[in-house]
């Protein structure tokens, strides 16, 4: 039963953290965002406290999973050292996997906001599928904990896309025009805006300008 709480509440942690990401990057419109994230000292010190608070709550309750699972696991297997192994092995090839099946396949297919709520509902019914496996009075308690991924999921999917709308914003803001395109892949976020019609033009990745003429060339 903990382990399926657990899951439920890293699965709306985690999509929690999404919108934080999202509300922190609406309110970091300021020019210098185009070019670099860091001018000042005071900038280190921000950047650690978004990081906390998007990454923080989530990785808390990560970190109280694995020795959950490890204590039931021995008590599954009645081994210690296999029972210990076996879970660090699926563990490992699991973090693999996932990383470079979210990394390389489904960020550039289906962006990084859907990809991010597809794996906390599948990190949300995996929570279920323990709570089904402990019998009908876990079943019942875990009702409620289900409600919080759901409704966070819910929220999530009418957020509008992270990346693109923090890119579109700081560009807006500062270099009013058209994105003429927009795509994510596996090495990161491409932009390319113009201005004026057409006669000033640049290339963002990652959100950066990396490239173009005009102002925002001149600045690079």
């Amino acid at each position: 039963e903990s382990l399926a709480k657990a899951q439920a509440l890293v699965s709306a942690l985690a999509l929690a953290g999404l919108v934080v990401y999202w509300a922190v990057g609406r309110t970091t419109v300021e020019v210098k965002y185009l070019y670099t994230q860091l001018t000042q000292a005071s900038d280190l010190l921000a950047m650690f406290g978004w990081a906390v608070l998007i990454i923080l709550p989530v990785t808390f309750v990560m970190g109280f999973f694995f020795p959950v699972a490890v204590a039931a696991g021995v008590r599954l297997s009645g081994r210690v050292g296999g029972g210990v192994g076996s879970l660090y092995a699926a563990n490992t090839l699991g973090a693999i996997a996932g990383a470079l099946v979210v990394g390389f396949i489904m960020i550039p297919v289906i962006g990084t906001k859907i990809s991010f709520i597809f794996v906390s509902i599948l990190t949300a019914l995996t929570g279920a599928m323990l709570a089904w496996m402990g019998g009908e009075e876990t079943k019942r308690r875990f009702g409620a904990w289900m409600a919080l991924p759901v409704a966070a999921s819910l929220a999530a999917f009418f957020l509008p896309d992270p990346v693109f709308s923090i890119i579109q914003a700081r560009i807006m803001r500062n270099q009013p025009g058209d994105i003429q395109f927009h795509a994510e892949d596996k090495a990161g976020a491409v932009t390319v805006c113009s201005a004026e019609g057409g006669r000033i033009q640049f290339l963002c990745i990652n959100g950066f300008v990396v490239s173009g003429n005009g102002p925002a060339g001149r600045l690079m």
